[in-house]
């Protein structure tokens, strides 16, 4: 079992990085995919 404890770790991480990268996706799909803030109509 000690010998996956590391992976178990690695595993997690990457589970946690995956969820906040769907989270970012669901909340701004343009910025997270092309690095771009979404478009923000200006006062005219």
């Amino acid at each position: 079992m000690g010998e996956l404890a590391p992976a178990l770790r690695e595993l997690r991480n990457t589970l946690n990085n995956l969820n906040r990268f769907i989270r970012r996706l669901d909340e701004n799909p343009a910025g997270t995919l092309w690095g771009v803030d979404t478009i923000k109509e200006l006062p005219q």
